[in-house]
């Protein structure tokens, strides 16, 4: 159980090469006008799916699987795709414009509400709604918020500190992961967290990048 608690989170890591698997194949697969139709489709099915799984089995055994999860995935695709369109554009700039009701909504899909297709679906679709928001309002309260140097420095460093987080963040669910002693308890737990994110994220994420970009380069050349 300790051993799958370090490394459980890599769950969503799967889902999400699964989606960079299957973008690029729709994109590639299919002409331009029809990219709308199929992703809209995928939606579907993957609502399908859900309301399906949902009826014959609980949301625990299923909650890790891609066929239930690429909506949150799909959505903001589909989104990005519709918001090249001046009028949709405009439509979700208004829409963001109302962000502490979307906010407001997302709290009590999230503490209050069974794990119901309502509320897995409903989380998939507003909280892109939410992010496009303060990037289509970034002089509202809460885009200026986000953009404070210490949380965007924070938004930088993300994905090394969602690949650490477990070794130090044990709390109560696992006590008997706690080997680490002090360093998984506060404060150092965040300080040995984010040390570990940060020598990740200049040693092995950045000169990735670097690489990515260079080869990337050579090729559209």
């Amino acid at each position: 159980m300790s051993g799958g608690w370090f490394t459980g989170h890599f769950w969503s890591l799967s889902v999400e090469e699964h989606f960079y698997l299957l973008l690029p194949a729709i994109l590639v697969l299919t002409r331009r006008k029809h990219r709308l139709k199929v992703l809209s489709a995928l939606i579907v099915l993957v609502a399908i799916s859900l309301a399906v799984q949902l009826r014959h089995r609980s949301w625990p055994l299923i909650q890790f699987h891609s066929d239930v999860r690429l909506d949150s995935l799909f959505i903001p695709a589909i989104i990005a795709v519709f918001i090249q369109r001046e009028a949709i554009r405009a439509w979700f700039q208004r829409v963001g414009r109302f962000w502490p009701v979307i906010l407001a909504v997302l709290f009590v899909l999230i503490t209050w509400t069974p794990e119901n297709f309502g509320q897995i679906f409903g989380l998939a679709l507003l909280m892109p709604i939410l992010v496009l928001g303060t990037v289509l309002n970034p002089q509202s309260m809460l885009g200026r918020f986000l953009e404070l140097p210490p949380l965007r420095f924070v938004g930088r460093i993300s994905y090394s500190l969602y690949l650490w987080q477990q070794l130090f963040f044990v709390g109560h669910f696992h006590p008997e992961a706690a080997t680490l002693g002090w360093l998984q308890r506060l404060p150092l737990d965040y300080l040995a967290a984010f040390a570990c994110a940060l020598g990740s994220y200049y040693l092995l994420e950045k000169p990735a990048m670097h690489y990515g970009h260079k080869l990337a380069s050579r090729v559209l050349r």
